[in-house]
């Protein structure tokens, strides 16, 4: 695998031990207690497992995407080569990847966060149907369903971005926080 230098500095962290993420990412929550049936579902072709390091520097690399080990009942998919709204495809192709997730766990989550294209966003999908979506992308702003409690007050940005995903399910920041994880998810291709 191939590191590019502004990830190098992973390489010095303990392999078995959580590493948070948040920000110029995408991820998926997917309510589910076991990681390996959530890589079962999302990859066509095999999957390995691979160890924290491993997984973030893919996840961020578009080297792979990291199925997380199952944190307080939740499974974080991580990696930019997953479906995610831009310019070009918009929220359709994210929207159809998270209603499909949802109707197999009954509910998935979106988050995006990306400074600098100016993408915030969060979505809920339960039972295969969307919930909820907020999306400011290049200034544009796109709502579906009823604003949550946690975001009655809230505006756009990273940090909104991590506060709604704290609410809903589980903050990637906050992943080194965590103690007794497993050491190890997995890692495919779609």
């Amino acid at each position: 695998m191939e590191i590019p230098k502004r990830y190098q500095h992973l390489q010095s962290h303990a392999p078995d031990k959580p590493i948070g993420f948040g920000y110029k990412t995408v991820w998926y929550a997917v309510k589910c207690y076991d990681n390996e049936l959530v890589a079962e579902a999302l990859f066509d072709e095999e999957y390995k497992s691979c160890d924290w390091v491993e997984g973030t520097i893919r996840a961020y690399t578009r080297q792979g995407i990291f199925v997380l080990p199952v944190i307080k009942g939740w499974v974080l998919v991580h990696g930019l080569a997953l479906p995610q709204p831009d310019q070009y495809v918009y929220f359709q192709t994210t929207e159809n990847f998270l209603n499909k997730l949802s109707a197999r766990f009954g509910e998935a989550q979106f988050f995006a966060s990306h400074r600098v294209v100016g993408l915030y966003c969060w979505a809920r999908s339960r039972d295969g149907y969307l919930s909820r979506l907020y999306m400011m992308m290049e200034g544009e702003e796109t709502m579906t369903g009823m604003p949550s409690t946690i975001e009655e007050n809230l505006g756009y940005g990273e940090e909104e971005v991590l506060k709604v995903a704290e609410a809903w399910s589980i903050n990637p920041s906050n992943l080194a926080s965590f103690t007794n994880l497993a050491a190890s998810g997995f890692y495919g291709s779609l």
